[in-house]
């Protein structure tokens, strides 16, 4: 898949949590548009998996720490052949299985169920620990976001991965700059955040615009290179990125469907 292809599966992405959102009545943007190009490059471009077969023993797995940010994952699992079409109309109803957050024991290619934030990573290094005992050559990649590093569960899972060397773990910060509450480094700030994951024992890599997919993918496939250490990458990115009205503002993380009407998405991955 060549990165106008890529580009392609991004801007489809964004359509279906739009629809998705209006279905169901609102859902988190901001997160999920924040991480759309990270999302489709791991499972277009980077990620061993099989769709027919989501407990494939050899497949990578994919933890989306940051559970609030399901739509995104729902869309690329329709994208990708995990579950039908016809199930991102049913997001938010009592007959569909997507739910808010995600569901490991409903919705295929689901890892782990997420919502409950700084949880991700650590379910995410015992996995990562789990293959490595097994000899499994599989990678398990974690998604985490900027607001999460406040957690100290996330310092603690990293504090274990460094220290064992887990090589196969690979988490990637979404860096938008705002949470739940404001400004991320306003209500606490975390800089210099590629020091203190050093500090930890991890190789750290910064992506500066975690849009532009002639960056993000050579960058992303760079993790599947055989390392003695815990990678992450701080991926800067924009919350609500391809929303007109809300994006780079905190109002973006959740919107209601009331909110979103009119709104006309812009950019398939080619940066901000």
């Amino acid at each position: 898949m060549d990165l106008d292809q890529l580009a392609e599966k991004c801007l489809e992405n964004r359509e279906l949590v739009y629809r998705m959102a209006m279905r169901g009545g609102g859902a988190h943007m901001g997160a999920a548009y924040s991480l759309t190009e990270i999302l489709c490059t791991l499972y277009f471009a980077v990620m061993k998996h099989d769709p027919t077969r989501p407990d494939w023993e050899e497949r990578d797995r994919l933890v989306l720490s940051k559970g609030h940010a399901a739509v995104a994952l729902y869309a690329v699992l329709a994208q990708c052949g995990y579950i039908p079409y016809k199930m991102i109309e049913e997001f938010g109803s009592e007959q569909g299985i997507l739910a808010a957050h995600p569901n490991m024991h409903t919705v295929p290619g689901v890892e782990v169920s997420t919502g409950s934030l700084g949880h991700g990573i650590s379910i995410a290094t015992g996995m990562a620990l789990g293959l490595r005992l097994k000899g499994s050559r599989s990678h398990v990649y974690c998604l985490v976001g900027d607001g999460e590093c406040h957690e100290g569960q996330l310092w603690e899972a990293a504090m274990t991965a460094g220290h064992y060397k887990l090589g196969n773990l690979i988490v990637i910060v979404d860096k938008n700059g705002h949470c739940n509450d404001g400004v991320t480094n306003s209500i606490l700030n975390e800089e210099p955040l590629a020091d203190k994951w050093a500090a930890f024992g991890w190789q750290v890599e910064v992506a500066e615009d975690g849009h532009d997919l002639a960056k993000l993918v050579p960058l992303l496939r760079s993790t599947r290179e055989k390392s003695e250490r815990p990678r992450v990458i701080i991926a800067i990115t924009e919350k609500g990125h391809g929303l007109p009205t809300y994006a780079g503002r905190t109002e973006s993380h959740y919107l209601t469907s009331a909110q979103l009407a009119g709104e006309k998405l812009v950019g398939g991955g080619g940066g901000k």
